[in-house]
């Protein structure tokens, strides 16, 4: 599993989800992530692997990380926007 596999679930069935993800979810605003922003990341991420296919030893850039962040809360969100109530 990944940080987003709990919140997806929670988010796409609430009546049958952890209640502490559900809380989570309920309250959390906003996701912040460090860097170190004096490092220049020249990383191309077309023709990168997806997460599941990274063989390598090192980690990825930051731009690898955040592509997938960012695709991951669009789809958290449009899950949310689905079974919030207004």
């Amino acid at each position: 599993k990944n940080f987003f596999d709990p919140l997806f679930e929670a988010a796409a069935e609430p009546a049958d989800s952890d209640s502490d993800m559900r809380y989570l979810l309920d309250r959390l605003r906003m996701l912040d992530s460090v860097d170190d922003e004096s490092k220049e990341d020249t990383f191309d991420i077309a023709g990168a692997p997806a997460p599941m296919d990274w063989t390598s030893d090192s980690n990825p850039s930051w731009t690898y990380y955040h592509y997938y962040m960012h695709i991951n809360l669009c789809k958290l969100n449009k899950l949310l926007g689905r079974t919030s109530n207004p």
